[in-house]
């Protein structure tokens, strides 16, 4: 067998053993505390950040010039949120198969396997948090047979073998990147762990065990992940589409058939920056229009187009375009039903513990239990806030340090 050069290693996946289990576990993933509205703390700044990363970090194009059939150099890109810079930089995967090994960067199809595990670990019982070192990550034990299932329950077929499966968890896996902002970094990958656990006899019951990376675990366990449709994630066929999907899931919780959501192409481009690179303002709109169609009829019933021109004489240049959309009772539902997880949410403190509320009859001062209802729903704040944390400086500050 050919030997990989030294700087060219994978990385072995740390045992198991090595994480430190949280002394107590959510009952169930999917009950965690939705965000509450307005309050300065729950801003969805982190969930924002993630959602960038889809346009970011995974290509919808499989071509990729690569140097002598096999290199990828690393990839520089940038996105913006709330005029923060933030620098990303893709180090691509070492795949290593028939002694050959080619570089790869997460792909449309990689992006679909993580959202089927993100599913399979908000709604299976055997998912946990354990703590790796100051990090508390969200850990997943599942069998290949398990994620078939998933896959041919939503779509009605097994189009997904083992060994694509299996690639795709390495990419995941060994796919660093690295976000910077002016004084803060991250050095992280999609999923930090890694172990394959093979039966031989009987391959559909391998079991795999992962852990997410701390950022997006992060959003988990503090309530800020919404669920959104995956059956149309996987039907989706490019991942601009998927984003605005996610975006509407994520920014539309004032869900009713009255309401509309507005949002303006310059801020779409700023955090998703591929289509940003195109020169043509007109192809930009363009291209969101043909998303918005093809989310016609399912997600939303109409929209408007509302465009933004310079001030300058003469011939006027199109600078913004407003687009203005009105969603379908469908979606309205589904919305409904995302925020009404609130009424079965818990509240877990920082070392993952479940808190009871505390009853009004347990108590004989108003003014006591009034206080430690409020420090109650203040636990599940602490959890990963301070004053600033929602801050995006905040949030580059509390993961600095490297992720694995």
């Amino acid at each position: 067998m050919k030997e990989i050069p030294k700087n060219r290693q994978p990385k072995q996946p740390k045992k198991k053993s090595e994480l430190k289990k949280l002394a107590d576990q959510p009952k169930q993933l999917s009950f965690f505390k939705e965000l509450s509205q307005g309050h300065e703390l729950y801003s969805t700044k982190t969930l924002r950040l993630w959602d960038s990363l889809i346009g970011v970090v995974f290509d919808d194009s499989k071509n990729r010039n690569r140097i002598e059939g096999k290199f990828l150099d690393i990839d520089v890109r940038r996105i913006i949120l709330d005029d923060q810079i933030i620098k990303v930089t893709r180090i691509p995967s070492r795949v290593v198969k028939n002694d050959v090994g080619i570089d790869y960067f997460p792909s449309k199809r990689d992006y679909k396997v993580f959202e089927l595990l993100v599913k399979l670990a908000i709604d299976k019982k055997g998912a946990e948090f354990f703590l790796d070192k100051k990090n508390k990550v969200l850990t997943l034990e599942f069998s290949f047979y398990e994620i078939h299932s998933l896959y041919k329950k939503l779509l009605g077929t097994e189009h997904l073998s083992h060994a694509q499966l299996k690639d795709s968890i390495e990419v995941l896996k060994r796919a660093d990147m690295i976000l910077e902002s002016d004084r803060h970094r991250i050095d992280t990958s999609i999923i930090t762990e890694y172990i394959l656990e093979e039966n031989k006899k009987d391959e559909s019951k391998s079991k795999i065990f992962i852990s997410f990376s701390s950022l997006f675990s992060r959003l988990i366990l503090s309530g800020r992940f919404r669920e959104a449709n995956l059956y149309r994630i996987l039907y989706i066929k490019d991942l601009f589409t998927i984003f605005l999907y996610k975006k509407f899931v994520n920014n539309f919780t004032q869900a009713s058939l009255m309401n509309n959501y507005h949002f303006s192409l310059n801020s779409v481009l700023k955090e998703y920056p591929t289509i940003d690179s195109w020169k043509v303002i007109t192809r930009k709109i363009e291209k969101v229009c043909k998303s918005l169609n093809e989310l016609k009829g399912d997600v939303i019933t109409t929209y408007d187009v509302e465009r933004r021109y310079s001030d300058e004489t003469g011939q006027k240049k199109t600078i913004d375009c407003i687009f203005t959309v009105h969603f379908t009772p469908k979606f309205v539902v589904e919305q409904k039903r995302a925020n009404g997880l609130n009424n079965k949410s818990i509240v877990i403190d920082e070392t993952g513990k479940i808190l009871d509320a505390p009853k009004f009859k347990d108590y004989q001062d108003k003014e006591e239990y009034l206080k430690d209802l409020t420090d109650y729903y203040n636990k599940g704040k602490k959890l990963f806030a301070s004053k600033d944390s929602e801050t995006l400086e905040g949030i580059f500050s509390q993961y600095h340090k490297k992720d694995k």
